[in-house]
């Protein structure tokens, strides 16, 4: 459970999130492997952000590790995520259903249900559980940043510290 925010600036890219961690309905404390189980972090020059299941995430970090996009093309970002689709099966491991924001070379993009899309100049998306209350604080112009503490104040879901990467163009 969470709420991740990913903002495309004329200046920079911003992706925030709370840093509350959740196994089903229970909160998980990770310790010093917090922050290797974080939503958001930089890995191999891509800043990604996670909404879903842990084990997804951790093989995604291990796939990009040793693996960049093709290109930075919309087209190529779907292929690289049919690539780690594959390289999953390849491995016997199951994708369960996590969605993607990832940050490369200062292109913005959005991985969920199965497609990938751009989220262009002056645009935001929200995911996860409190996606519905980061929408309006945004609408009603907050900052990333404060839309995740709104979120954090009016779900139960999202929970924690606000971790923001600010990625300048």
């Amino acid at each position: 459970m969470t709420v991740i925010i990913a903002q495309n600036n004329k200046d920079n890219i911003i992706i925030a999130s709370d840093s509350g961690l959740y196994r089903g309905y229970s909160k998980i404390h990770g310790g010093e492997n917090h922050q290797k189980l974080s939503k958001n972090k930089q890995v191999n020059g891509i800043t990604i952000a996670s909404t879903g299941y842990k084990a997804d995430s951790l093989n995604f970090d291990v796939f990009v590790e040793t693996r960049k996009p093709e290109s930075n093309s919309l087209l190529s970002m779907q292929r690289y995520f049919v690539d780690f689709r594959k390289w999953l099966s390849d491995q016997s491991l199951e994708f369960k259903g996590t969605n993607f924001f990832l940050c490369y070379k200062n292109k913005l993009y959005h991985y969920m249900e199965e497609a990938v899309y751009e989220i262009l100049e002056n645009e935001y998306q929200c995911d996860g559980a409190g996606s519905v209350e980061a929408y309006t604080a945004m609408y009603l112009g907050k900052t990333p940043k404060q839309a995740v503490k709104i979120a954090s104040e009016l779900n139960i879901y999202v929970s924690g510290e606000v971790i923001e990467f600010k990625i300048d163009k």
